[in-house]
């Protein structure tokens, strides 16, 4: 099984797109990982795995960046954005600093 994709394994390829769109990380995904005999296939079917829900993690963060942006673009202070989502301005600040670059 060395060099097949999780998609052969778990039906989700690593580009993040099973038969139906994207993919979603969900309990029957790690069922069907867990329930691959091989060790080593199993092992690199939970890689790549990892691999796509660290893409997924990354692209929330954009996702929250943008948001914080957008507010700040709104006309919200780093306070408020701080207050409204329940970090410290600094922490604010990073988030709209982050988003920047797809608002403007």
């Amino acid at each position: 099984m060395v060099g097949t994709g999780v998609g052969d394994r778990v039906g989700v390829g690593v580009s993040g797109r099973g038969p139906a769109g994207p993919a979603a990380l969900t309990v029957d995904t790690l069922a069907a990982c867990w329930a691959i005999d091989d060790p080593l296939a199993r092992y690199q079917a939970c890689r790549d795995l990892e691999t796509l829900a660290e893409a997924w993690v990354a692209r929330l963060a954009d996702l929250r960046g943008r948001a914080a942006a957008e507010m700040h673009v709104d006309g919200a202070s780093y306070a408020a954005i701080a207050a409204l989502i329940g970090v410290s301005r600094s922490r604010a600040q990073q988030l709209v600093a982050r988003g920047a670059d797809v608002v403007a």
